[in-house]
């Protein structure tokens, strides 16, 4: 007959069992069943990203796994209430870097935060739904440091060039974060294999470097004003790097995830992403508007076109709603033609979606004669 197990031992088997913890933590190694098995015969605990965050952790330096690991969540609820502080104080950034018109030289060309910003609350946006709790708790929710995610974020941070390259950095982190999201959900899914493994192999590599990113970003903000003041820690050159890293290593995670998985699904998700994230090149070649020569008589509020009808409330609303769904689609036509013969409202039209949309603060420019 077994022994009667001592108190200790069943109080430490229970707390065991009924930990609610979603934290990640690497499995406990299993005796092998045969000297010879193959990486194909993976067992499936092995085969969850709970495992594959705990790796990523793993490939840190000391320093930066200590940053991480101090700032994970852990309780479901914390993930949530963390996560929707993050949103609300992008969002809070977002309005400032619009009103000050922040922007800064990358590349040679110049980007205001304000587009990287909008980009970030998109990106956010992927990972929960407006309203609803954080769904399906996921490593990727897990393993990201929400507080220290905030930290970063915060207005606070008195070197705006910093800011600057903290927010752009930020932006490439939750694109990857949110690409990685599809790559978990499509290695869980792949069957044990040779290709598998490398698959998985990128995953962690490419997990260990955002993680990287958030650690020193994390330290940054962390340290006094004055001791982000007296020494840079992140430049432009830091930046770039940072960037081309994630390119190789993203590239490389979906050349495996194609081999595990050629189904349209993953290209069409990838793209879902990638459409938010856009192309540096698109953003660099932006002209900056404010220093081009205006004609102030000729802008839809001027004093010549200011008392000159709009569109009463109530009408031509099919109208005015596909030119605005076209005036706020990313990926719409460059040009919207509204034709007509002479005296069937086309200005007055103008007028008011010109009106709507620097209300909104999406008026590029107006000219009306």
């Amino acid at each position: 007959m077994a022994p009667k197990p001592s108190k200790r031992d069943w109080l430490r088997n229970k707390l065991v069992v009924s930990s609610p913890s979603p934290l990640p933590a690497r499995p406990a190694p299993r005796p092998a069943v045969a000297a010879n098995r193959s990486s194909s015969s993976e067992p499936s605990y092995t085969r969850n990203g709970s495992s594959i965050l705990a790796d990523a952790l793993e490939a840190l330096d000391r320093e930066d796994r200590e940053t991480i690991r101090a700032l994970l969540p852990t309780k479901v609820f914390t993930i949530d209430a963390a996560f929707d502080e993050v949103h609300g104080v992008v969002s809070e950034l977002g309005e400032l870097c619009a009103n000050k018109r922040w922007s800064w030289t990358y590349k040679g060309h110049k980007v205001y935060v304000h587009d990287q910003v909008a980009k970030v609350v998109q990106l956010l946006d992927k990972f929960k739904s407006v309203g609803d709790v954080v769904a399906n708790v996921d490593p990727i929710h897990v393993g990201l440091p929400w507080v220290g995610i905030r930290l970063i974020l915060e207005v606070a941070l008195s070197d705006h060039h910093q800011r600057a390259i903290l927010v752009t950095g930020m932006e490439l982190s939750f694109h990857i974060s949110n690409r990685l999201k599809v790559y978990l959900d499509t290695y869980t899914r792949a069957s044990p294999s040779l290709a598998s493994d490398n698959f998985r192999r990128s995953l962690v590599n490419l997990y260990a470097h955002i993680l990287r990113f958030l650690g020193c970003a994390i330290r940054i903000q962390q340290k006094s004003t004055v001791s982000r003041t007296a020494q840079a820690l992140w430049d432009t050159s830091d930046l770039t790097r940072f960037e081309e890293r994630c390119d190789t290593l993203c590239s490389r995670a979906g050349e495996e995830a194609r081999i595990c998985d050629s189904g349209e699904s993953l290209r069409i998700q990838l793209q879902e992403i990638d459409k938010i994230h856009g192309s540096l090149s698109r953003l660099q070649d932006k002209a900056d508007l404010a220093k081009l020569i205006t004609a102030a008589g000729a802008t839809y509020d001027s004093s010549a076109e200011g008392e000159l009808p709009r569109c009463l409330p109530g009408t031509r609303i099919k109208l005015l709603k596909l030119i605005n769904d076209w005036a706020t689609d990313p990926a719409g036509q460059r040009m919207f033609w509204l034709c007509g013969v002479a005296g069937t409202g086309k200005s007055t039209i103008a007028r008011t979606v010109a009106e709507s949309l620097h209300e909104d603060g999406l008026l590029g420019a107006s000219f009306f004669f």
